[in-house]
């Protein structure tokens, strides 16, 4: 499940990592178009506030699927499902997961949602549900993006993986946010973040990043600059295993956009 769809980048490449792993289960056989569109309906959501961008999805999905495909079997056998309503959907994530429209306990929850410190009427009302659990639940900056890690991890199958892009600022180096970090590394078993923010200026730039607002960029050298990480959790009380904290250095490679060290 992708909570932030967007075009379908995401969920694109879950899904050919899926029909990989279904090749490598089956003798590195090609499937048919059955078996491609099962891997997609069984296995693929995701959900995004705007109606464009769930077509797009549902374009780059269909795009996807005849990667795998011949153009001869395209031409004679394939007739595109319209996902839109069973596995994406359109409307405000945390509606939706108050609604329950959307599968029930995901196994992997990954994305990178907007960067907003300003809460949608849906994200108001997750607030007071979580604040009835626990009074004193905290959102640092009203910053949408931590709203969507929370979110992700409660809807999750139990020991199911989530991964987010999250700004680092609010999550980490912000002093409002202790509150927050202490609340959900309490709570949840968190076991890497990877940090890119001393790549911030090569990665991450405010006028191509959606949503974002001055406060996502809090703090930073240059007010063009995204601080940016990765959170990888899995939706279980914490252990005692230690949380790797990956810190990316800026190297010739890295800002090259080659590779990461």
């Amino acid at each position: 499940l992708d909570p932030a769809c967007g075009s379908g980048v995401f969920l694109v490449g879950a899904f050919k990592r899926l029909v990989q792993r279904w090749r490598v289960q089956n003798n590195f056989a090609y499937p048919d178009v059955a078996t491609l569109k099962g891997i997609l309906s069984n296995h693929v959501y995701g959900a995004d506030s705007e109606g464009e961008a769930i077509r797009i999805t549902l374009f780059s999905l269909s795009v996807a699927l005849c990667d795998f495909l011949e153009p001869r079997v395209i031409w004679r056998d394939l007739q595109f499902d319209n996902l839109i309503g069973s596995n994406l959907f359109e409307g405000d994530f945390f509606d939706l997961v108050r609604q329950k429209r959307l599968p029930e306990h995901p196994h992997v929850v990954v994305g990178n949602p907007p960067f907003i410190s300003e809460l949608t009427s849906g994200a108001r009302d997750e607030v007071v549900l979580l604040r009835k659990t626990n009074p004193a639940f905290d959102l640092p900056d009203q910053q949408i993006a931590l709203l969507f890690l929370q979110t992700a991890t409660r809807i999750a199958s139990e020991g199911g993986t989530v991964a987010l892009i999250q700004p680092m600022g609010p999550l980490l180096y912000n002093e409002k946010s202790t509150p927050f970090r202490k609340q959900y590394l309490g709570a949840t078993q968190v076991t890497q973040v990877v940090d890119l923010t001393h790549l911030s200026r090569v990665l991450f730039r405010r006028p191509k990043f959606r949503g974002l607002s001055n406060a996502a960029v809090a703090g930073t050298s240059n007010p063009g600059d995204v601080a940016v990480g990765v959170v990888f959790a899995e939706a279980r009380a914490p252990d005692d295993e230690p949380l790797l904290h990956v810190t990316v250095r800026r190297t010739l490679l890295a800002e090259q956009k080659q590779m990461f060290e």
